[in-house]
């Protein structure tokens, strides 16, 4: 009886102090899960082209998957080049969407390479599981490099690159990421230079796209890949974005934006100012126009226009708080620059408050506010 006692309290006290285990899904309630379920390609010339399925797998705590890209890579010996990135409708629990594959080999070495496509590229989405996103579509051996010469004049080496999605290429001047509007104009495009923020990647081009029937080309250069950009050589880096856009595509130099975020930001001012003859306008983000980029009044006052500003800020910014920023446009009010201010809640980097349904965050302002907000402004360089 006692040994029975004893045992039934030590049953007792080991239920007691079990750790409780979460139900099931609990953790990761409502999520989407997004993966690659089938797909193919094969390398044509000096493109790789095919096709992807992409299935928001059903399940008892499944959500909606907003809209995401699926992103190509090359990988050889451990190391993976970025090819592209494919956008993704919003897909619904248990819905699956197909997106074609036609990507440039330019930044290729010859070689063997496994093609890679995964879900979610950049993992933008918070999904139940992060584990199942790629797969191998094929294996294909690059016999050599197409990287294209720069050249001096206007539309001097044309390239037809795919529209509506973002192709990478590469000429003498160095990587490019560019998403050229599929909207049927055959007038010459205007330009938006992306420059994204310290640990960004050109995945910020699908914020700068033209989704809207504004007629622009976005383009975002290499440089800062994962880091922040320099202010010693960057501004070289955006006037030679400039040079390779006007010899592949056919542009209107007077209808050329800059835009960035925190670090792009800092980068874009201090090119703006520099170089004012070049860009019909800026497009900033949480930065500051002085202070972190290495020009001061003065810089700004010697622009060769006062070419038009938009600054979004928010106001708990704790990288750029809201007092300096605001001081320093003043001085830009002062010096005759028009500058347009805009105020948002927020810190310097906001997750949106429902990830399958973004009404908000930075991502969102980025797009909506900056991109779609301001693009169409009308802006011209003299």
């Amino acid at each position: 009886m006692r040994r029975a006692l004893a045992l039934s309290v030590g049953l007792l006290l080991g239920l007691l102090l079990a750790p409780v285990q979460p139900a099931q899904g609990q953790a990761g309630a409502r999520q989407p899960d997004l993966v690659v379920a089938r797909g193919s390609a094969q390398l044509d010339g000096t493109r790789i082209t095919g096709r992807v399925v992409v299935v928001n797998l059903r399940g008892p705590q499944a959500r909606a998957a907003d809209r995401s890209v699926v992103r190509l890579t090359a990988v050889r010996s451990g190391r993976a080049v970025v090819l592209g990135s494919l956008a993704v409708r919003r897909l619904a629990a248990g819905r699956s969407a197909s997106v074609r594959v036609d990507v440039s080999t330019a930044r290729l070495r010859p070689g063997k390479y496994a093609v890679r496509a995964c879900a979610d590229g950049g993992q933008r989405l918070r999904e139940r599981s992060e584990r199942n996103n790629c797969r191998v579509l094929a294996r294909i051996t690059v016999a050599g490099s197409s990287g294209g010469s720069l050249c001096g004049t206007a539309m001097c080496a044309p390239l037809d690159v795919a529209r509506g999605t973002e192709v990478p290429y590469t000429d003498a001047s160095g990587s490019y990421w560019v998403y050229v509007p599929d909207n049927g104009s055959d007038e010459p495009y205007g330009v938006l230079i992306w420059l994204h923020g310290c640990g960004g990647d050109h995945g910020d081009i699908w914020g700068a796209a033209d989704y809207w029937g504004y007629h622009y080309i976005a383009i975002v250069p290499d440089g800062a890949e994962g880091g922040c950009w320099s202010m010693s050589t960057g501004p070289d880096r955006v006037l030679a974005t400039v040079d390779s856009l006007r010899a592949h595509f056919d542009i209107d130099p007077h209808r050329v934006v800059l835009g960035g975020y925190s670090s792009g930001g800092d980068l874009a001012y201090r090119t703006a100012f520099l170089h004012a003859e070049r860009f019909a306008g800026v497009l900033a983000m949480n930065t500051s126009p002085f202070r972190d980029n290495g020009t001061t009044v003065a810089d700004a006052a010697r622009a060769s226009w006062r070419f038009p500003i938009f600054h979004l800020l928010h106001t708990d910014d704790e990288t750029y708080p809201k007092a300096g920023v605001d001081a320093e446009l003043d001085d830009l009010d002062d010096l005759g620059f028009p500058v347009t201010r805009q105020e948002l809640p927020g810190t310097h980097w906001d997750e949106p408050t429902d990830p399958g349904d973004p009404t908000d965050g930075t991502w969102h302002d980025f797009q909506e506010v900056l991109v779609k907000g301001h693009m169409d402004d009308g802006w011209v360089s003299p």
